[in-house]
């Protein structure tokens, strides 16, 4: 009989001991959240829509950072739900990235596929929070004698000119090819960019083969993505291009990270927020968690203690033989190490204690 209660009280001191480990794993987890409300969805899909975007009315800071979850009209989506920013002509969201105030989304391509010019205007993000990345995408021209051209439009009326001249000398482009060894060519794109036309001019060549009966192309592109993952063109398809946003002022001291805090406090909190000049008429603000701490800067008390301990390698901390690592708030310290095997016997012979005296008596 008292074995068995000792096996049992055996189990309960265990599933204590699981207990206690496992919440200190939990206080070690960031707890900060990435919606402004539990009503708010998180995903749509496979995406993640953190605020200050969101997918109903209350769960975005504007109506530029609405986004839409629904099914595509695409046959091989089998219904599958994905995002789509409502004011931005429902490009379709790939990834948004809070920290870096990015967001990628598909874009369509411009191809024509008769000999003569033909342009387009790229107009969706004319007076938005947003901007073509200059630091992220290329401008491709694509096709043999293709000469491909776009033009930003200011509202001051100003201009800016990018593009280049697709060969007719090279191999044509397929599955893993890469533009400098194919018909294709690409340029860096203007600063600021918003608006723009794109024009696709074919250039007569005297060549046996001049690529008159060929479809051409015009496209901006995710450079990283179009240099891994572009197969071949085709004129329906769209490719990732990456979006910088930011937050007007107005837009800016609605975010509760800010209406809700006061001067002190948001001296002393977590975030960080700075100018971002992407767009040529006016700035915009972004956030982001300081040092040591991680989440959703755009949240009051958004952004979460990194506990740098749980993966020295990934955090870089540096403990030399003899210290350990202990968290400490938006930071680490090394502190002397514990004797592990005292620590056991103690522990051990502290238990077999309590044991001797709930049995002896």
């Amino acid at each position: 009989m008292k074995e068995i209660l000792i096996m049992e009280l055996q189990m309960v001191l265990f599933r204590m001991l699981v207990l206690v480990i496992m919440c200190s794993v939990l206080n070690a987890l960031p707890r900060a959240s990435n919606v402004i409300n539990r009503s708010c969805q998180e995903y749509c899909g496979n995406v993640s829509i953190p605020y200050p975007f969101g997918i109903k009315n209350g769960c975005y800071v504007d109506d530029w950072f609405e986004i839409v979850c629904r099914s595509s009209n695409d046959s091989y989506d089998l219904g599958f739900p994905k995002p789509f920013l409502k004011k931005l002509n429902y490009l379709e969201v790939l990834e948004i990235n809070i920290n870096g105030a990015r967001v990628r989304v598909n874009y369509p391509i411009f191809s024509s596929c008769n000999n003569v010019t033909n342009s387009t205007k790229n107009l969706e993000l004319e007076k938005s929070p947003f901007g073509f990345s200059a630091s992220r995408n290329n401008f491709i021209s694509m096709g043999c004698n293709n000469s491909a051209s776009m033009w930003s439009i200011f509202p001051d009326d100003s201009v800016s000119y990018g593009g280049c001249k697709s060969p007719c000398d090279r191999a044509l482009f397929t599955n893993g090819s890469h533009c400098n060894a194919t018909n294709c060519c690409q340029t860096t794109i203007p600063s600021y960019l918003q608006a723009f036309s794109t024009t696709i001019e074919p250039k007569l060549s005297s060549s046996p083969y001049n690529g008159s009966s060929e479809c051409k192309y015009a496209f901006l592109v995710d450079r990283n993505w179009f240099e891994t993952n572009f197969t071949e063109p085709n004129p329906n398809m769209s490719v990732p291009v990456v979006l910088d946003w930011g937050l007007v002022n107005t837009t800016f001291y609605s975010l509760p990270s800010m209406k809700n805090s006061t001067a002190r406090e948001y001296k002393n909190s977590t975030i960080s927020c700075n100018p971002w000049h992407i767009l040529r008429n006016f700035t915009t603000m972004y956030c982001f968690c300081q040092s040591g701490y991680e989440g959703n800067p755009y949240l009051l008390k958004g952004c979460g203690d990194i506990n740098e301990c749980t993966d020295p390698e990934y955090f870089n901390t540096t403990c030399t033989s003899g210290t350990r690592c202990e968290n400490t708030e938006g930071s680490y310290r090394c502190v002397a190490a514990k004797n592990t095997k005292l620590s056991i016997i103690i522990g051990v012979s502290t238990s077999l204690g309590v044991l001797f005296l709930i049995f002896s008596g």
